[in-house]
């Protein structure tokens, strides 16, 4: 309805297949979102991501991973930096305390979630040189 909120968490790559629930229309294109389509009718229980991953190789290279109200980001791959930041959006929505001394559990679960979803880019420029030193 007008005027509603949602906490749910989405990327865009979600945006497609809820595009596609929504005109009824299917394809074969792979994807790892999920539509939205249920947030925004409110009709059955909303399928949720247990997490958002992204890498960004501009700004000396970025991994992030996001887990409800947790967002680790892992800054300046390329100039060799290896510590993580943790920040509760929840609490600090503008990322401005780093609170990943605090919470240490959670190093080895963006290690894990970075293992897994890490995929050489077939675009060169798109590589971040770092990443792969976790797998070593």
């Amino acid at each position: 309805k007008a005027g509603s909120k949602t906490d749910h968490m989405s990327a865009f790559y979600d945006v497609m297949p809820t595009l596609n629930e929504i005109t009824k229309v299917q394809t074969d294109y792979k994807s790892d979102g999920i539509s939205f389509y249920n947030t925004l009718t409110n009709t059955e229980k909303q399928k949720e991501h247990e997490y958002l991953y992204w890498e960004f190789a501009g700004y000396n290279g970025q991994v992030a991973v996001r887990m409800g109200k947790w967002k680790m980001i892992w800054k300046n791959i390329k100039n060799g930096n290896k510590e993580v930041e943790l920040y509760d959006l929840d609490a600090d929505i503008r990322e401005e305390h780093n609170i990943m001394d605090q919470h240490p559990e959670l190093l080895e679960k963006f290690y894990d979630i970075v293992r897994k979803e890490h995929r050489a880019p077939e675009n060169e420029s798109f590589s971040i040189e770092g990443v792969e030193a976790l797998f070593e």
